[in-house]
């Protein structure tokens, strides 16, 4: 059994990788440790092998989110919990996406008079988010995909401070972050 899988590790050129396994759809444009090439609907891994995944900045770029979900749960080992502490120390998802309610994004949509999503062109990213992900949303998917035990988090990263806290206090930052497990 392997440790940690990080789907979608990104090909450009990131510092750090969260898996022992790192796969991608994309050919890196460095070198990349252990690095797999593959469709995260479509998993090149038995049932049950990872104890935890990475899912981070992948489900707003993807065709079929729920179809991704599931391959992720098949290739999830069962929660297992540390008998004292109750902690869940194995099948572990940990995934972020843009949040859709994020401060800037909600104002730049009452400024246009209507809903622009990220296209890519912003940043000289290669793909656009083709989905846009809230809490319910988010929580709802993951539930018929196989999972519970949700523990959402809001995550500004930037150097506004305190319009990043009533951001973060009210949830409206830049990323919706999402630790659960395999039912």
């Amino acid at each position: 059994m392997f440790s940690t899988l990080d789907v979608g590790c990104g090909y450009m050129l990131r510092q750090t990788f969260r898996g022992q396994i790192n796969l991608d759809i994309n050919k890196p444009e460095k070198p990349v440790p252990d690095f797999v090439r593959g469709d995260c609907h479509h998993l090149p891994f038995r049932s049950g092998c990872f104890e935890s995944v990475y899912f981070y900045h992948v489900v707003e770029h993807i065709e079929s989110p729920f179809q991704a979900l599931k391959e992720i749960c098949r290739v999830l080992a069962y929660p297992f919990c540390v008998w004292k502490t109750h902690e869940l120390v194995i099948g572990k998802l940990h995934l972020a996406t843009p949040n859709s309610l994020h401060l800037y994004k909600t104002l730049r949509t009452v400024v246009k008079g209507s809903y622009v999503p990220y296209d890519g062109r912003e940043a000289g990213a290669m793909n656009a988010h083709i989905q846009t992900w809230g809490v319910p949303e988010l929580r709802n998917l993951l539930r018929v995909s196989g999972f519970c035990g949700f523990e959402f988090r809001f995550v500004n990263h930037g150097a506004r401070k305190l319009l990043d806290f009533f951001a973060n206090r009210f949830g409206l930052s830049r990323t919706l972050e999402v630790t659960c497990h395999k039912t």
